[in-house]
């Protein structure tokens, strides 16, 4: 049945072009030129295109834009849960410094016993000789 009406459908339509060819040709002039000129520059417009752009590099790029923008997203969502637990962790953390505030003053003689060491160390670094290619300017 499906067959049937496909094939009456298109004989109508043949028919139809037919008899409005006849017809203009009949009359000299043409039925709805403006819109059949517009019709056809933007058929020609279509086809033009079709056959000159790279359909393949077209998918290929836009699927690479769509997946950048699709991972940026996803790491900006990442980020906001993130900052989020890190302000849970900071109202945490100064939750408990503002219960024990022991805990939070330093030991004077630890940040001495600190810098000392850094010092002792910076002492006995063995001397290296600069490279004056290096170091020269051209």
């Amino acid at each position: 049945m499906a067959y049937l009406a496909a094939l009456l459908g298109s004989i109508a339509l043949f028919c139809g072009f037919v008899a409005l060819t006849r017809f203009e040709l009949a009359r000299g002039t043409r039925v709805f030129a403006a819109a059949r000129a517009r019709f056809d520059a933007r058929a020609e417009r279509v086809a033009f295109l079709a056959t000159h752009i790279d359909f393949e590099a077209l998918v290929r790029d836009e699927g690479a834009r769509a997946l950048v923008r699709a991972g940026h997203a996803v790491a900006h969502r990442v980020w906001r849960v993130v900052r989020a637990a890190e302000r849970q962790l900071a109202q945490a953390v100064q939750a408990l410094r503002k219960k024990n505030p022991d805990l939070v003053a330093r030991d004077p003689e630890h940040a001495r016993t600190y810098v000392k060491t850094l010092s002792s160390f910076k002492e006995n670094l063995p001397a290296q000789p600069q490279d004056d290619s290096e170091t020269s300017t051209r």
